[in-house]
């Protein structure tokens, strides 16, 4: 996914539009009845060139007579994406009254088991959510490859399209939302310790964890039961220590799953946990319920995917002058010396082989990633793909957190692994974060089963 540096100008772009929130910092300058904000910058990885035959076609005629999509997405739900999808399907089907969209939201846990059996079978949703990149192309038998979405438009508006593109530089997702792996922290319990802010280094950090431990207070609130914080922790610190070359290996399928530097991502969440930097209990919590801990009061930090709703609901649940962000520390092996966070695209969605109406289908994604389907996604909280929606935060927090978007090293390791090779690691997160599980046998477990999938990556 990170195939490469798309463009600088990209970045500097989006980072001007972040500067410019930045000065939001005077209240008459800022009060707006919505969250508007930041642009998201491009990776920073190198990109894959434009497959052959990639051309976008004409836009594709609306059907003339009705017919129905039915799009599968596990985050369709009152406190998932509901209310935006709703407002965006409505827009969409107004736009075009022939075509109607039918939700439906599978369990995440057994989501991507459920599209392996649809494509078996050969039949199922028309659309799909799915993360781009190799994650997606792990479901190519099932996926249509989706180049034609990219129209002149599309293509200069959503800088993240590229590094969305699988090792074969197909196009199997588009990038829906961009993302970015913060630290929230309570400032409440952290003055109750005696620190006066967040940490800015790794020494830090554990001295945080040591000085929050010694005042009776859980530093982290960790969730390790579903395994997906291991994942994070994981894709954080690999995009720091791999340099450039190693990150297009690994994006290109081609970078052993056990190299050093892979291996070393891990052993260095296994120190923060040695640190005791996670709070009690954490074997038995879930992501979601980590972050609910957090909210409650009951840890200090919390690692997360940050949002501006999300900023908002911990600001409910806190009070409005609590939370506030960080970025992770810089590791002492990064190979970038400035800070950067793990960006890139949040998810994504993707046309079924066996979608009634393509064309249809093809109409739909192009809407997703439009200026009209991204600002209600903006307006809603959440942060576009399409650089054209300029978000500015109402105060130094939002401002912060959405500079976080545009710090010129970032870059994402997520879409380099499959599904069912993450699986291994979340089903035994307690074992490997407690060191009951080393570092490299861990890693050496994901490569055995990375290296029967490469073959049809890079043939």
């Amino acid at each position: 996914m990170m195939f490469g540096r798309r463009s600088n100008l990209i970045a500097t772009l989006g980072l001007v539009g972040l500067v410019a929130a930045g000065c939001s910092s005077s209240p008459s300058s800022t009060q707006t009845s919505s969250p508007s904000s930041s642009t998201p910058a491009a990776s920073s990885a190198p990109a894959p060139s434009e497959p052959a035959g990639s051309t976008p076609a004409e836009s594709p005629l609306p059907p003339a007579s009705p017919v129905t999509l039915t799009v599968w997405d596990p985050g369709y739900s009152e406190e998932g994406g509901k209310t935006r999808l709703d407002a965006i399907n409505a827009a969409f089907t107004a736009k075009y009254p022939t075509i109607d969209i039918k939700m439906e939201a599978p369990a995440y846990d057994t989501y991507f088991d459920k599209f392996r059996a649809a494509t078996a079978a050969g039949s199922g949703p028309d659309v799909v959510s799915m993360y781009p990149s190799l994650f997606a192309a792990d479901y190519a038998n099932g996926l249509e490859v989706i180049d034609d979405v990219v129209t002149p438009e599309v293509a200069k508006a959503v800088s993240l399209i590229d590094v969305s593109r699988a090792p074969d530089g197909k196009l199997y997702a588009i990038p829906f939302e961009a993302y970015t792996f913060q630290y929230f922290y309570n400032k409440k319990l952290f003055q109750q310790a005696g620190i006066s802010g967040p940490p800015t280094t790794w020494e830090g950090l554990l001295d945080t964890c040591t000085k929050l431990r010694s005042a009776g207070i859980q530093p982290i609130s960790g969730g390790w039961k579903d395994g997906y914080m291991g994942d994070w922790f994981l894709y954080i610190y690999a995009d720091m220590l791999l340099n450039d070359d190693e990150l297009k290996q690994l994006v290109s399928a081609q970078l052993p799953f056990n190299s050093p530097k892979m291996v070393q991502a891990i052993t260095y969440l296994q120190d923060m946990n040695k640190a005791g930097c996670f709070a009690d209990g954490s074997d038995g919590r879930t992501l979601s319920d980590s972050e609910d801990y957090f909210s409650g009061g009951k840890a200090a930090m919390v690692l997360t995917n940050v949002s501006l709703g999300k900023l908002e609901q911990y600001r409910a649940a806190l009070g409005n002058d609590v939370p506030d962000v960080f970025y992770p520390p810089m590791l002492p092996g990064s190979f970038q010396t400035g800070q950067m966070v793990d960006f890139g695209p949040n998810n994504g969605w993707a046309l079924t082989k066996w979608a009634q109406d393509r064309d249809a289908g093809i109409l739909y994604l192009r809407f997703l990633l439009s200026k009209e389907a991204q600002q209600i996604l903006g307006d809603n909280g959440s942060i576009p793909s399409n650089t054209e929606i300029v978000l500015q935060g109402k105060d130094p927090v939002e401002d912060k957190l959405l500079a976080g978007f545009a710090l010129e090293g970032n870059r994402t390791t997520y879409m380099a692994m499959p599904a069912s090779v993450l699986a291994i690691a979340e089903r035994q997160t307690p074992a490997y974060v407690s060191g009951e599980l080393s570092a490299q046998e861990l890693m050496d477990q994901l490569e055995a089963a990375m290296a029967k999938l490469r073959p049809k990556y890079t043939r």
